[in-house]
């Protein structure tokens, strides 16, 4: 066998080789995005679980909706999220946030009982 075929050889190797390294980063990098998807997903249920109030009052709100996000590069799934919609010297803002639905329900219902109460006043 002449030089250059060794060389050939040689190079056939590292091509292998290379391969099989690509293989494995592949692979490391599958199980590293389901331990980001598992991260985010435990994170969401996290976030849902925790309690909050809202002053509708000292945010002025007048609307409070639900609303599908489509699934985009950074989740793999739709998901629904409550907006707020109120108002900052006279300038209509939202706010948007994850909550489960029972939450949701919670809020349209204090949302409700704050524009009777708003009503009557």
């Amino acid at each position: 066998m002449n030089k250059k075929d060794e060389k050939i050889l040689l190079l056939e190797q590292k091509i292998k080789d290379r391969g099989a390294e690509i293989l494995c980063l592949k692979s490391d990098i599958l199980d590293l995005q389901r331990e980001i998807d598992d991260f985010k997903s435990t994170r969401d249920k996290i976030i849902e679980g925790c309690g909050f109030e809202i002053d509708y009052k000292g945010l002025d709100v007048f609307s409070i909706e639900r609303t599908v996000v489509p699934k985009n590069n950074n989740q793999k799934y739709d998901r629904e999220k409550t907006i707020i919609g109120y108002l900052v010297d006279g300038k209509i803002n939202e706010w948007s946030f994850s909550c489960s639905r029972d939450i949701h329900e919670r809020l349209v219902q204090e949302f409700k009982a704050y524009i009777r109460m708003k009503n009557q006043a």
